[in-house]
């Protein structure tokens, strides 16, 4: 007797159990069947050797797998990413653009701060406070401004138009980083749901590649499509290391969610 076990992709559902155990309970050489859906195994008790037909009876059945090899190492299920995390990508490109914000909001003030009657009231010519001079900037800066508050001084008056001259400059640099990022993230996905087609684990790419005399086809791929992407790929996450948290709810875009890093 022998007992084989069977790493399975994904978790099965309950039909999708109730007909895989149907299915290796008709092999004639199959004795015991135990199906555990949750850590994505199943275990037979079996009299012939031929572990292939095992495998070739589950794949029949659309359910991708592989043959854990008797000193490998048996893992605990994966544990689901948290949907919080596929949201980290955003808001981290949320945190740049707000701190970027922030940065020049926080310059104009402090240059502004720098000579206390910098900034008055427009009408009555009180030195402005420096919740009032904060006031000033933001409309400087996002606005053409409403007029309640003044610079003095032809200097300051200057940095006020400089200001103006900012923004524009700030919305293109903002869109000129954002753009190929997100151009990243999509071509990032598109890289990962390509290997994702050629199999779920490195087993089941060979097997499927697998013509008869050769891989033609899969080097073909590795050479003219998949290769180059690779390269790619790593060249844009050294560029944007912000692309390290872009994280996918769809497990067939997670092949390239976290790179190795060399050892």
């Amino acid at each position: 007797m022998k007992t084989t076990q069977i790493q399975l992709s994904e978790v099965p559902s309950v039909g999708g159990t109730t007909q895989m155990e149907k299915v290796i309970r008709s092999l004639p050489e199959v004795k015991d069947v135990k199906v555990e859906p949750e850590a994505r195994r199943v275990t037979v008790v079996h009299e012939s050797g031929d572990e292939m037909k095992l495998v070739a009876a589950v794949r029949a059945i659309g359910m991708p797998c592989e043959i854990i090899p008797d000193d490998a190492e048996v893992l605990a299920p994966p544990v689901p990413r948290m949907d919080a995390g596929s949201d980290m990508g955003s808001l981290c490109l949320l945190s740049i653009s707000a701190s970027w914000i922030a940065l020049l909001w926080l310059g104009w003030w402090l240059l502004f701060t720098a000579h206390p009657a910098s900034i008055v009231h427009s009408s009555t010519g009180a030195v402005a406070s420096a919740t009032e001079r904060v006031y000033f900037i933001g409309f400087t800066l996002f606005t053409l401004g409403n007029g309640d508050f003044v610079p003095t001084g032809r200097t300051l008056a200057g940095g006020d138009g400089a200001g103006l001259i900012e923004r524009p400059l700030f919305v293109t640099l903002s869109i000129t980083y954002l753009t190929p990022v997100l151009s990243a993230t999509m071509d990032k996905r598109q890289l990962a749901a390509v290997i994702h087609d050629l199999g779920v684990t490195p087993t089941e790419i060979v097997a499927n590649s697998w013509d008869g005399e050769g891989f033609d086809d899969l080097m073909s791929q590795l050479s003219l499509s998949i290769g180059p992407k690779l390269h790619l790929h790593a060249e844009r996450h050294l560029a944007y290391p912000v692309l390290h948290y872009f994280h996918s709810r769809d497990p067939e875009h997670l092949a390239l969610a976290e790179p190795r890093q060399p050892g």
